[in-house]
């Protein structure tokens, strides 16, 4: 009887430190307040700059598009498989600094169509 009493008087010893009353009594009790972190601006700028100089060479790291076929011809010449290919190569040009590319129509251009 003993031990109990004093498993409960180190409980409620215990329970104020791992949880206050005013929680219990909170609307918003349980939920995680936002809070802000401050990162040097060094910090920021090397990863800022280190992104800027690296190119976009490989589509796929841009964006994932579906395998569907809708061919568009573009400015450049080339047949896209379909629009998102055609959206993922013109980000990567502006990306690079490169000039865009246009839709000229929405079908295969006329050298790679074949007869």
């Amino acid at each position: 009887m003993k031990r109990i009493v004093i498993y409960l008087f180190l409980l409620a010893l215990i329970f104020p430190c791992v949880w206050s009353l005013e929680d219990f009594y909170r609307p918003d009790r349980g939920k995680k307040k936002p809070y802000m972190v401050s990162l040097p601006d060094a910090y920021i700028s090397l990863n800022i700059s280190s992104q800027e100089t690296e190119p976009f060479e490989n589509v796929e790291h841009i964006c994932t598009c579906p395998d569907d076929y809708t061919p568009l011809c573009a400015s450049d010449g080339k047949t896209y498989q379909n629009k998102c290919k055609f959206d993922c190569e013109k980000r990567r040009l502006l990306l690079n600094d490169k000039p865009g590319i246009d839709i000229e129509w929405e079908f295969p251009c006329e050298e790679d169509v074949e007869l």
